[in-house]
């Protein structure tokens, strides 16, 4: 019985140690951002974010010029670029420049914030407006897209780039290693307002299988429209996504937000 007694003694303090150690370092790693060397929490952090989903979702190597709106109604009218040219066609958020069809590939970003535990805000979700493949193809050349892809790439591509950050002698220390996290694939809009109901969308959730779920959300208009579809020109050869930020992704990981 004393054998018993001393056993769950030991038994219990070895729990409160490992208890106290996981908080003392999760302390100090939110301290000093010991996790790693990037700074996820800041604007500047994302502000070239769909650049990048450009490429991955069009598989295409030009870079962007990447618009980032500090109003959601400006996004909400803002088009990617180029397209072809109509009268009326939204020229706002390019400035005034001339013949849309000669503009260069034009990305717009918006970002949604969250709350941490401290009341600092960080980048939560980022909405994307971008052209397709099919748009760049038809618009720029046939040659400067290849496969049409997903946001869930994009998603997937956050992820690594998130764990490539964290340094691997702090990973049993993660609320979700990779193997825990499930990338759901893209829920689909059929039209802009579709796209913006809710927003921003939920693009992370706990499931039932206890794992870490992303999605993304996407909204694609071909080039070519029958007549009688009411899309205008600005609209057509687009890609749009939905997707959690690097900061979201980064803090879900290290159990530092919910979703």
């Amino acid at each position: 019985m004393d054998n018993f007694m001393q056993s769950s003694g030991r038994s219990i303090q070895v729990k409160l140690k490992t208890k106290r150690n996981f908080w003392a370092a999760a302390a100090a790693m939110v301290v000093t951002n010991a996790w790693g060397t990037g700074s996820p929490d800041s604007a500047a952090s994302v502000n070239d974010f769909c650049q990048n989903a450009q490429q991955i979702i069009a598989s295409t190597d030009i870079v962007s010029t990447n618009l980032t709106h500090s109003m959601d109604d400006s996004f909400v009218q803002s088009s990617p670029a180029p397209y072809a040219n109509t009268p009326g066609g939204n020229l706002s958020a390019y400035n005034g420049k001339g013949d849309p069809e000669l503009l260069s590939l034009t990305t717009q970003q918006y970002i949604t914030y969250g709350s941490g535990f401290f009341g600092n805000e960080y980048p939560k979700i980022v909405s994307c407006k971008m052209k397709s493949a099919e748009g760049i193809q038809v618009f720029i050349d046939p040659s400067a897209a290849g496969q049409a892809m997903a946001c869930s790439d994009v998603i997937a591509d956050t992820i690594d780039d998130v764990f490539a950050d964290i340094p691997r002698r702090l990973r049993r220390f993660l609320a979700f290693d990779e193997s825990q996290i499930v990338i759901d694939d893209d829920a689909t809009a059929m039209s802009g307002p579709e796209w913006l109901d809710p927003f921003p969308p939920t693009v992370a959730y706990i499931g039932e299988d206890g794992l870490l779920h992303l999605q993304g959300k996407n909204l694609i208009v071909p080039v070519n429209l029958p007549p009688f579809v009411p899309v205008g020109d600005d609209k057509k050869g687009v890609h749009y996504c939905h997707v959690p930020a690097p900061s979201l992704v980064e803090r879900l990981v290290k159990g530092l937000a919910q979703p």
